[in-house]
């Protein structure tokens, strides 16, 4: 029987590791991580997202991973939604032009959350950035 898609991504994603991706993909991996901070780090002073972060502070919860720019820790998942919306405030961040999307807003923000929240080596983070790029494009 053969392999629906998602088995097969699911495969992929399983088997994506560090020893396996080749040395420019993480070099260009690196680089988005960058582009995604550098364009995050301004975006979250920007208005709206200061009121969602002081929203999300508030909810209270664990203190799992950071929003970008601020000093509290917050449940992963709500970390993960405002440093996502945090990279896309300016409109600078990356896109991949062929399918129109802006992966680094969804990839980066959820795997720096869980990464931070389940304390993993850098690898292991640069690992899942590759692995959601490669699904997601």
């Amino acid at each position: 029987m053969r392999e629906t898609i998602t088995e097969q991504l699911a495969e992929f994603i399983e088997k994506c590791s560090f020893s396996t991706i080749p040395d420019e993909v993480i070099f260009c991996a690196k680089g988005y991580i960058l582009d995604f901070l550098g364009v995050a780090l301004p975006g979250s002073r920007a208005e709206s997202n200061r009121i969602m972060a002081d929203l999300i502070m508030d909810f209270g919860g664990k203190n799992e991973s950071v929003i970008i720019g601020y000093p509290k820790k917050v449940s992963c998942l709500n970390a993960a939604l405002a440093n996502g919306t945090i990279g896309h405030a300016l409109e600078l961040d990356d896109d991949h032009r062929t399918s129109a999307l802006h992966p680094g807003v969804a990839i980066i923000p959820a795997a720096l959350a869980i990464c931070e929240k389940e304390k993993v080596e850098g690898k292991t983070f640069l690992s899942a950035v590759v692995a959601g790029y490669e699904v997601m494009t």
